[in-house]
């Protein structure tokens, strides 16, 4: 069976999902931080450190928050939970920035 060409069509445009974000990255003002937890198990603290900075990576990429804005995430153990906190530590011009030096 010979198929039609067409000629001249445009390429319509990919459906993309609308994602909603389990965590409030976007909503973070320099100063503030959130809590996940995870376990006593160095996998699973692992495997949220990774989700983490996957997310932040896509919110950059998609302009969702500002590509100078700053995050620091630690392994802590919070009222006897053991979890990652992600903190908005700064932006590029400096605010609440940390030296190299300690």
């Amino acid at each position: 069976m010979p198929y039609k060409i067409d000629k001249n069509l445009p390429i319509p445009p990919r459906p993309r999902r609308k994602r909603t974000s389990k965590y409030p990255l976007t909503d973070m003002q320099v100063g503030d931080s959130f809590f996940v937890p995870t376990g006593p198990f160095k996998a699973a603290q692992a495997s949220k450190m990774k989700s983490i900075r996957t997310r932040l990576t896509y919110l950059r990429n998609e302009k969702c928050i500002e590509p100078h804005a700053r995050f620091e995430h630690r392994v802590v153990t919070e009222g006897g939970k053991t979890g990652v906190r992600v903190w908005r530590i700064a932006n590029a011009v400096g605010v609440l920035r940390r030296s190299a030096r300690g």
